[in-house]
């Protein structure tokens, strides 16, 4: 909710009109509702979420346009709360059996971890050719740099939390070198479009929680269905 907040609160300091309220208690009601119900509460809050968002700049009573102000609210429920509420179906005990999958969710929190930092330091090491024109700061030596050190970290680390193995942690970590990334990228190119440096300003010198999380926010799925496909847990 806290990451909600500081999206919200950048988009109406740009004149655009989240239904700030609805949004957050639509997050919070996913949340519970994912861990409780498992996977099929997903669509179907997504989809009462929206038909509600609606509703409410339909009856408004001041006149606002449905694309700014529904496409915000919808934009920050499905960018913090769906990609967030994976972590509570790796969390939930129904998703998988002997609480295998809380080793699952500490898992992408360790290579998201490495993965960041890893390119950080090796981006301010070596780095001299961008990775994306609209994020000059990332570089590609770093997404090198930042991929092999979260293979190795991984490969050394998760093994020793059930039911991690080596194989298992190379091939999560592989995969998530490239998603991580991308919510980082992500989250820039939004921040790029308000015309902001950070999103908040919870963490002093680092920005706010929302900077800290776009990675993890796309590693949850991605963990998730990755931990099916190949019978983790």
């Amino acid at each position: 909710s806290i990451s909600a907040g500081e999206a919200l609160a950048q988009f109406r300091a740009v004149q655009a009109h989240p239904a700030t309220i609805l949004t957050l208690v639509g997050i919070v009601v996913l949340s519970y509702s994912a861990y409780v119900k498992g996977l099929p509460a997903e669509a179907a809050i997504t989809v009462l979420m929206l038909i509600i968002g609606f509703a409410w700049y339909a009856l408004s009573p001041r006149k606002v346009d449905v694309l700014d102000g529904l496409g915000s609210t919808m934009l920050t429920f499905i960018w913090i709360g769906v990609l967030g509420s994976y972590a509570m179906l790796l969390a939930a005990p129904r998703s998988f059996p002997n609480r295998h999958g809380m080793a699952l969710l500490a898992g992408a929190v360790v290579i998201t971890i490495l993965n960041d930092t890893g390119a950080l330091f090796i981006g301010r090491w070596i780095g001299r050719r961008p990775l994306v024109a609209m994020s000059p700061n990332k570089t590609r030596e770093g997404f090198i740099g930042g991929a092999l050190i979260t293979i190795i970290g991984s490969a050394i680390i998760l093994p020793h939390m059930s039911p991690w193995t080596t194989l298992h942690a190379v091939e999560v970590a592989l995969v998530l070198s490239f998603v991580v990334p991308m919510g980082d990228l992500f989250e820039s190119l939004i921040k790029r479009t308000l015309g902001i440096k950070d999103m908040g300003r919870v963490l002093p010198g680092m920005g706010g929680l929302l900077d800290r999380v776009d990675g993890l926010l796309f590693a949850m799925p991605a963990m998730y269905y990755l931990a099916h496909v190949l019978h983790l847990g």
